[in-house]
């Protein structure tokens, strides 16, 4: 497998890479609710949901404007050998072709979640799966990450939509739901986490619909939208 080799440098170099590629592809990208509270020491399990290519760089932003932890990200591991620059950031492999790859990796990402105060991702989902697909389905081998974790942890469950409103370029909005602590070291339970993880998508959908209040992680460019509003108002004006 293909471990992280987190790199400050990398991280300086990259994060004003991402967020100058969110502001030109997105006009913004917004957030519901607040940062769940966390002790800085205690690990996180972030468990989103993954329906779009730009998923990892909204949870680099997510981390970035709450957290601040250094974060690993699992990816199949074809796609980080494509993009091996990812692994200066935290991401590292996962091969499901035989088992004895699948269990370096759960090894792996148990000793992420024994370290004080890091941040493990996964997409339990394991692909691409179109937002409206339901049942939400998690890739069983998930709920073996967690039962070697001799510490407590805390699961956070994230829903992500990518919607086209009432501006030119899209908006993204993040739903994190409420903290899961984990105290007993057991497997996952993964019926009652795609359960919550349907409710937390379904809610986030009933939020954007109902026009709710967001905080902005990330403004992006002003749109075409703005531009003749602005054009409009100098008209009236003049």
């Amino acid at each position: 497998m293909i471990k992280a080799k987190h790199s400050n440098f990398a991280d300086r170099i990259f994060q004003p890479y991402i967020r100058h590629l969110l502001r030109k592809h997105f006009y913004a990208i917004h957030m519901f609710g607040e940062i769940p509270a966390i002790h800085p020491d205690e690990p996180i399990l972030l468990l989103p949901n993954h329906s779009s290519w730009w998923d990892g760089f909204f949870i680099y932003l997510f981390n970035k404007s709450s957290y601040r932890r250094k974060i690993w990200l699992m990816m199949l591991e074809y796609q980080l050998r494509q993009n091996m620059f990812f692994s200066r950031l935290g991401a590292f492999s996962v091969n499901r072709s035989t088992p004895g790859h699948i269990r370096e990796t759960i090894r792996y990402a148990e000793k992420i979640l024994q370290k004080s105060g890091s941040i493990l991702c996964i997409f339990p989902q394991g692909e691409l799966i179109h937002w409206g697909k339901r049942p939400i389905v998690f890739k069983k081998g998930i709920d073996l990450t967690t039962r070697n974790v001799k510490r407590p942890y805390s699961i956070i469950l994230l829903a992500i939509k990518i919607e086209f409103l009432e501006q030119q370029r899209p908006e993204a909005f993040l739903l994190p739901g409420p903290v899961i602590r984990i105290t007993d070291g057991k497997c996952l339970d993964l019926p009652l986490l795609e359960n919550l993880e349907t409710k937390l998508l379904e809610k986030l959908q009933q939020m954007i619909i109902k026009k709710e209040k967001t905080s902005i992680l990330l403004k992006g460019r002003r749109s075409i939208n703005d531009k003749i509003s602005t054009l409009k108002q100098k008209a009236r004006f003049s």
